[in-house]
């Protein structure tokens, strides 16, 4: 399999927005709205191109992941961006190829290469921790969402990041249904 990874390019955008739906089509957790999630965030200060990776074999894109911005209130009252993945998706004749995980080991690099210190993800609770994931329930850090702390997880790029601070997560009305 000759497998290319590398940044979204606007040309690529309608086959994202298939690799999206295909990918999400059949799954329960799914509630449908991760093409306007993406479509959305592209409006806003929050979407990162560099962070807007595709995977493409023979020159078809067959995933697509997506980290963008999220601000970090710590109770010192300093406030950082950090990110957060979503969505990460392969097409489904493509999964289980490990592409998601190559896609989501380069956006780390990235993020890390551009100065994030963390990102966080809401997704599949035996997923997400064999990349370095693991629950909020470990830090003193709170959303401003509503959303089962047994899917929310962190990733410290920085050391510590996420265990020497703690304050709340903010999610911009992009993720807002």
């Amino acid at each position: 399999m000759d497998l290319i990874i590398r940044k979204e390019t606007k040309k690529d955008i309608p086959d994202v927005y298939e690799v999206i739906t295909e990918s999400f089509k059949s799954q329960e957790f799914s509630n449908q709205e991760e093409v306007n999630l993406v479509k959305n965030l592209r409006r806003t200060d929050d979407f990162i191109p560099n962070l807007s990776i595709v995977a493409e074999v023979s020159g078809k894109i067959v995933a697509y992941i997506l980290f963008s911005k999220l601000k970090f209130e710590m109770n010192d009252g300093s406030v950082d961006d950090i990110l957060t993945l979503a969505p990460v998706c392969v097409s489904p004749h493509m999964q289980n190829k490990g592409i998601g995980s190559k896609l989501i080991r380069e956006g780390h690099n990235i993020a890390k290469n551009m100065g994030f210190k963390g990102i966080l993800v809401v997704g599949h609770k035996n997923y997400y921790p064999k990349f370095g994931y693991s629950s909020i329930v470990n830090y003193n850090i709170s959303l401003n969402m509503d959303i089962p702390a047994d899917v929310v997880m962190l990733y410290e790029i920085e050391k510590d990041y996420f265990n020497n601070n703690s304050g709340k997560i903010l999610f911009s009305d992009s993720f807002l249904p």
